[in-house]
C-alpha cells in the first residue's frame, strides 16, 4: 500500500508540473500543405473578430524566391482558432514582391485574398492575438481592425454614407523583414573552388510545379560535407551567385552538348549589318520606339577625360560601372 502510494504521489508531482502549451508563442509552428516547415515572422496582439469589425494582416514578400505565407489567430486563452496545414488562413507560393491579405472576415473597403474560418472551440476574438508564419522570414507586414461594412464611397454621390472605421495593430517582428542582399561583385575568398578547370558542374532545372525545381552541383576534388549546407527547411537559406571565368576565355565542352541535346547560339550584330541591313533598321526603329515610350532605359555612360583612359579600363574590369565608358578628347 506504501508503495502504491508512493507511486501515486510521483504521478501526481509529474502531473502538476507539466505545463499547458498554447498561444502565440508556446503553440508548435505548422507545416504548410505542400510539406514546407513555417518559420514566426511577427505577433499581433490585439486581434479582433467580433460585432462586425475583422482584422487585415497585409504582408509584402522581401525574399527573392517564391514564399508560403500564412495568419494564425488565438483567442484570449491561447486557444488557436485555425490551421494553416489545413490551408485556413494560408496562402502557397507568393512571388517576390507580391502583397497578399489574410484575414479574419471579408470587408467591404479592403480586398482579401484569403479569409479565415474560425475553427471550434474558437466561435469570436474579443480581445486574441495573432502571428504570422511563413518559409522564410524576410517580410513586411502592416496591420488594421476594420469596419467590415462600411467602405469609402464619394460624398458628392452619398453624402449620408458613413466611413469605414479602420485602426493600425502594432505588429513585432520576430525577424529583421529586410531583403537578401545582393550578391557581391567578386566572389568571396572563402568560397570553395575546384582543383582544377573544367572539373565542376552546375544544372538548373526549371520544372512544373515549382516544388519539382532541381540544382545539381558537381566537381571533382574535395568532397562538401552534407552538413555544411545546413537545413534549408527549417533554418538556413541560401543565395546562389554566379560569376563568368576570371580571364582567358571560357571552354565548353561539345560533347556534353550533343548527350543533353542543348543548342549554343550566339549574335554578332556586325554580320547583320552587312548581309541584312532592312531587316537591322527595322530592329533599331523599333528598339528606340520602345525608348521613347520609356519602356527600356540604356545605363548611363560614364566620361573619362581621355588621360584617364586607364582608369576606364580599371574600372570596366574591377565591374565598377554599369553603360559604357566614354573617352572625352578635349573639353567643349
Amino acid at each position: 500500500m506504501r508503495a502504491l502510494l508512493t507511486v501515486l504521489g510521483l504521478a501526481a508531482t509529474l502531473c502538476l508540473g507539466a505545463s499547458a502549451r498554447g498561444g502565440v508563442t508556446d503553440t508548435p509552428l505548422p507545416t504548410f500543405s505542400d510539406g514546407k516547415a513555417a518559420q514566426l515572422v511577427a505577433l499581433l496582439p490585439g486581434v479582433i473578430k467580433k460585432n462586425q469589425v475583422d482584422t487585415d494582416v497585409i504582408c509584402t514578400n522581401l525574399a527573392p524566391v517564391a514564399v508560403d505565407v500564412g495568419f494564425e489567430v488565438f483567442d484570449q486563452g491561447g486557444v488557436r482558432g485555425n490551421r494553416v496545414d489545413a490551408g485556413n488562413g494560408a496562402l502557397l507560393a507568393v512571388g517576390p514582391g507580391r502583397t497578399v491579405t489574410i484575414a479574419t472576415g471579408g470587408t467591404a473597403v479592403l480586398h482579401e485574398d484569403a479569409v479565415i474560418t474560425l475553427e471550434a472551440p474558437v466561435t469570436s476574438l474579443a480581445n486574441g492575438s495573432g502571428r504570422v508564419v511563413a518559409t522564410d522570414v524576410h517580410l513586411a507586414c502592416t496591420a488594421f481592425t476594420v469596419d467590415s461594412l462600411h467602405t469609402v464611397v464619394d460624398p458628392r454621390t452619398c453624402p449620408t454614407c458613413q466611413p469605414p472605421t479602420l485602426a493600425g495593430l502594432h505588429v513585432s517582428y520576430v525577424a529583421t523583414p529586410t531583403p537578401s542582399t545582393p550578391c557581391p561583385a567578386t566572389p568571396s575568398p572563402a568560397c570553395r573552388r575546384p582543383p582544377a578547370p573544367g572539373r565542376a558542374l552546375l544544372l538548373l532545372q526549371d520544372r512544373t510545379p515549382e516544388s519539382l525545381d532541381a540544382l545539381f552541383w558537381k566537381w571533382g576534388g574535395t568532397g562538401t560535407a552534407k552538413a555544411d549546407f545546413g537545413n534549408p527547411v527549417t533554418t538556413a537559406s541560401y543565395r546562389l551567385c554566379l560569376y563568368d571565368q576570371p580571364g582567358g576565355i571560357p571552354t565548353l565542352r561539345t560533347n556534353y552538348l550533343l548527350l543533353k541535346n542543348i543548342e549554343v547560339s550566339g549574335l554578332q550584330i556586325t554580320d547583320y549589318r552587312k548581309r541584312r541591313p532592312a531587316e537591322l533598321a527595322t530592329a533599331y526603329s523599333e528598339i528606340f520606339g520602345f525608348y521613347e515610350l520609356g519602356l527600356v532605359k540604356p545605363a548611363a555612360a560614364t566620361i573619362y577625360p581621355l588621360e584617364r583612359a586607364g582608369d576606364a579600363l580599371a574600372a570596366l574590369r574591377d565591374r565598377r560601372i554599369d553603360g559604357r565608358p566614354v573617352l572625352r578628347l578635349r573639353d567643349s
